[in-house]
């Protein structure tokens, strides 16, 4: 079952590493590789959220342990959508926005991200279209992932389009820099995004 945002439990409601339920090698990892119980939260969630989206993400097992204790004692979200962040990677590629894996950097970020609407999603692939070649917009939306979540690599986009990586590596910065120059894109909605600006 998905957990809604409302039910993750804050970080800041855990006081001890070992008030989680860890074994002594996961505890002794985190005790030994992270600097705070904070950051154990962090890249905890991150861990989470990687293999939820990426099944074959390698990541050590006391990471992948911690992970586990975490979203046992509920505080993991799972309602995080992926074509929000790949979005967000687009944005950023263009200077329009911070890295959208930063919520990853501060807990009170990922207690308080939202994902795009699919009105938002749907503006953004329509601003797209409006200002990028039918190649250049081929390029931008598999080079992020915003057609169905799948990165493509540069000489994947060759070899279907034909032509060399450098070739493809010219077309999507050849859009971005479309994009950049007239910042073509509608703003990034949410919350968490004015919570950035805030800071």
């Amino acid at each position: 079952m998905k957990t809604k945002i409302e039910e993750v439990r804050p970080a800041n409601t855990i006081m001890f590493l070992d008030e989680l339920t860890i074994d002594n090698r996961t505890f002794n990892n985190v005790s030994r590789n992270l600097k705070s119980l904070d950051e154990a939260v962090l890249v905890g969630r991150f861990v989470a959220y990687d293999l939820e989206n990426n099944p074959n993400a390698d990541h050590p097992i006391w990471k992948m342990s911690l992970a586990r204790a975490l979203d046992d004692a509920g505080l993991i979200r799972h309602d995080l959508d992926k074509k929000s962040f790949l979005v967000g990677e687009l944005y950023s590629a263009i200077g329009t926005f911070a890295e959208p894996k930063d919520i990853f950097k501060d807990n009170k970020k990922y207690e308080l991200f939202r994902n795009l609407t699919a009105s938002q999603l749907a503006k953004v692939h329509s601003a797209l279209e409006d200002r990028l070649s039918g190649r250049e917009l081929l390029v931008i939306l598999r080079r992020f992932g915003l057609e169905n979540g799948e990165k493509w690599s540069r000489a994947e986009l060759a070899s279907e389009f034909g032509c060399s990586s450098e070739r493809v590596r010219q077309m999507e910065l050849k859009a971005i820099k479309k994009l950049r120059n007239f910042n073509q894109l509608p703003p990034f909605w949410g919350p968490i995004y004015s919570a950035f600006e805030a800071n």
